[in-house]
């Protein structure tokens, strides 16, 4: 994994990454419209789905979840109930500060400082918070693990891992995680896979990147 962070992470701070089939997602938030590059075929998942709430309810009240997209036709099963789960996604999302969405008005060093500061020696505290607000979703989060592993003076670059438990399954999941500032607004944008194998990471590593590019 560190041989694939170290080719692609310099693309989260460049803006010359393409893809050949993209499409783009809009989404507003404060006002101001934002585009997404996606890949070719993806598909929102509806804000009134349970799994996109379940989703927002996880991320909390400091959150703002724009959207979730993932292939179409994973994303038709789920909306069919042919599936209850999407292994492969992508999110943006807004973040507030202290559960307050507004602008941040102390420039982007002091953003990336503030959001990388914090990092608890063990996430015992999270799990369980995570475990009350998911119990009506039947739903747990353990062995939760994130860290930054890149950041400049504008952006920053996550890696975080866990496990989602439910009454049917339990799955080892990887999300990469970029957040920064536009337009003073406070913004990040995710990838999530259930899918670890080194392929997988690195292609939603180029995925992010692409998503990004725009912002």
């Amino acid at each position: 994994m560190r041989k694939i962070l170290s080719v692609l992470l310099g693309i989260f701070f460049i803006s010359s990454v393409s893809c050949a089939n993209a499409q783009t997602e809009n989404v507003a938030f404060m006002h101001k419209a934002f585009e997404v590059k996606l890949p070719d075929n993806y598909c929102r998942v509806p804000a009134e789905h349970r799994l996109f709430r379940m989703h927002q309810r996880a991320y909390g009240k400091s959150v703002k979840l724009g959207f979730m997209a993932g292939k179409c036709d994973a994303v038709r099963d789920l909306i069919e109930g042919r599936s209850n789960y999407l292994k492969h996604f992508i999110a943006m999302e807004q973040i507030g500060i202290d559960r307050k969405f507004e602008k941040f008005g102390f420039g982007s060093w002091a953003y990336v400082t503030l959001i990388t500061a914090f990092r608890p020696k063990t996430f015992t505290k999270l799990e369980n918070r995570l475990k009350e607000k998911l119990e009506e979703y039947q739903t747990t989060i353990t062995n939760i693990n994130y860290a930054p592993v890149s950041k400049n003076n504008k952006s920053v670059l996550f890696e975080a891992t866990g496990t989602i438990n439910d009454a049917e399954r339990s799955v080892n999941v990887h999300v990469y995680a970029f957040t920064k500032l536009a337009h003073s607004i406070p913004l990040g944008v995710h990838v999530y896979d259930e899918d670890l194998s080194e392929s997988q990471l690195k292609a939603s590593l180029s995925e992010l990147a692409d998503a990004i590019s725009a912002i």
